[in-house]
C-alpha cells in the first residue's frame, strides 16, 4: 500500500493504525498523511508525495517511508537519499514528473557533518577546562527553550552560528540528558561539576575520557537532529 487512491479508500474504515506507533490521518487540506509519533513523514496529495523526517531521521522514519511510498529511501555516509536524490525534509514527487525541494550537494553535507563532529569533540573539550557553566537564562534562546522537541526560532541558522562560533551552549548538553547518550555517571560528573561541587580532574573523575566521550557523541546528536542530518 503506497498509493494515494488505496490510502484513501483506508480511511474510510476504522483500520488507521498501519504499525507500531504509525498512523493513518486525515487532513483539513485534503491531504492523507502517515504519522510517526508526532510527525507526519509522508503526506500524499492526489497530484503528489511529500516527505518530511522532522528532524528525526531515523532507522523507523526510513524504514516507514519506503514501506509507505513507492520511493526507495537510503542512507549512505550520513546522507540520505530517495530514488538516488539527496533528501531534504519537504521534498515532493508529483504525479506529473516535477521534483521540488531536492537536498544540497553531498559534499557540502559532508563537510557539514565534519564541522559537527569537531564541534563536539572541541565542546567537551571545553566543558572538561570548565568553559562550559550551568544553563541559565543567558543561553541561546533557541537551545534554551523549546517545543514539541523543536526550537522555538528556525533551528538550522541558530545551530550553525554556535558551530561557527564555536559557541559551546550550556542548554545544547542539558536538552540530552534524557536522550540516551550518556549513563548515570556522566550524567551525575556533569551535574556536580555545574554546582561546583566537583572539578573536572583524576581525583573527581574517575573515568575522564569516557565522560568526554558521551558529552562529544550527545552534542554532535543534538546537532545532528537540529541541522536534519541522519546520525
Amino acid at each position: 500500500m503506497n498509493t494515494f487512491k488505496e490510502f484513501l479508500k483506508l480511511s474510510k474504515t476504522r483500520k488507521r493504525k498501519l504499525a507500531n506507533n504509525t498512523y493513518l490521518v486525515v487532513r483539513d487540506d485534503g491531504g492523507l498523511g502517515i504519522k510517526l509519533h508526532a510527525t507526519e513523514i509522508v503526506i500524499f496529495y492526489n497530484d503528489r508525495i511529500e516527505l518530511n523526517s522532522g528532524g528525526y531521521q531515523t532507522v523507523t522514519t526510513k524504514e516507514r517511508m519506503n514501506r509507505f511510498t513507492p520511493f526507495a529511501v537510503t542512507q549512505k555516509n550520513f546522507i540520505w537519499y530517495v530514488d538516488g536524490l539527496p533528501f531534504k525534509d519537504g521534498i515532493t514527487f508529483y504525479n506529473d514528473g516535477r521534483i521540488e525541494g531536492v537536498g544540497v550537494d553531498p559534499k557540502e553535507t559532508l563537510k557539514l557533518i565534519k564541522k559537527v563532529k569537531q564541534y563536539a569533540i572541541n565542546y567537551a573539550n571545553a566543558f572538561a577546562n570548565g568553559e562550559v557553566l550551568k544553563p541559565n537564562n543567558g543561553d541561546c534562546w533557541g537551545c534554551l527553550f523549546h517545543s514539541e522537541g523543536k526550537t522555538v526560532i528556525a533551528k538550522e541558522e541558530h545551530v550553525l552560528n554556535h558551530i561557527e562560533d564555536q559557541y559551546y551552549v550550556p542548554s545544547m548538553l542539558a536538552r540530552m540528558f534524557n536522550a540516551g547518550t550518556m549513563c548515570l555517571y556522566v550524567k551525575d560528573v556533569i551535574c556536580l561539576i555545574w554546582n561546583k561541587k566537583a572539578i573536572f580532574n583524576n581525583d573527581c573523575v574517575i573515568y575522564p575520557d569516557m565522560v568526554k566521550n558521551q558529552i562529544a557523541k550527545s552534542i554532535e546528536k543534538f546537532c545532528m537532529k537540529e541541522l536534519g542530518l541522519a546520525s
